[in-house]
């Protein structure tokens, strides 16, 4: 806030302190200091980027997807652009459209069959749960020996309260993790199933 009242035209400055409210929650507050950022600075991605996650957030998610085409549009091998306008469009069930944003981001990413993994766990953060399992039930039929994606496809049950499911892939993650003798990463995710913020998740 300081930097503001020293510089009220500091697009940066407003771009940190969104990010600051968004993890707040105060959603409203992030898009209004997402957008003075873009009135001072309106060709950057980065708060394009983020002004689409909020709006996102917000269920706008023809104005989230705009956002994002036009930060891919400004920065070509933008990678998240892409797929979070995949999954918008997935959302709007315009699906030659996430097809196509989809196959956009391949060629940027090191291992381009992640891609479906990544735009599963984007679903999952902005709410769109159900979308979210079907991209991660493509990686675990895929990559079955991958923890990773019953990792993410347990979160995704998770925010969809299905804790049988969510129970069950993480239970498959850590014994893969200890097949690939990577304990600490099984130890991780045993400790979460233990210490879980509900308390009763396993339980229903």
């Amino acid at each position: 806030d300081y930097v503001l009242q020293v510089d009220p035209h500091n697009a940066l400055a407003y771009e940190e302190r969104s990010r600051v409210r968004m993890a707040l929650e105060d959603l409203d507050g992030a898009l209004e200091d997402l957008n003075q950022a873009l009135a001072h600075h309106p060709h950057s991605a980065n708060p394009l980027l983020q002004r689409g996650i909020v709006q996102a957030k917000l269920k706008d998610w023809r104005r989230a997807l705009l956002d994002w085409q036009r930060a891919v549009q400004i920065v070509p091998d933008q990678v998240d652009g892409y797929l979070h306008a995949s999954a918008a469009c997935l959302v709007l069930e315009d699906f030659h459209g996430a097809t196509s944003a989809l196959e956009a981001a391949q060629p940027h990413l090191s291992q381009p069959e992640v891609a479906y993994l990544q735009r599963g766990m984007i679903l999952s953060r902005l709410g769109a749960g159900e979308l979210a399992i079907v991209d991660l039930d493509r990686v675990v039929e895929t990559r079955p020996d991958d923890p990773e994606g019953y990792v993410q496809r347990g979160l995704a049950y998770i925010n969809l309260r299905q804790r049988l499911q969510a129970f069950d892939d993480f239970q498959q993650a850590a014994q893969l993790y200890t097949d690939h003798g990577d304990l600490q990463a099984a130890e991780r995710v045993s400790t979460f199933m233990e210490q879980n913020p509900d308390g009763d998740l396993w339980d229903e």
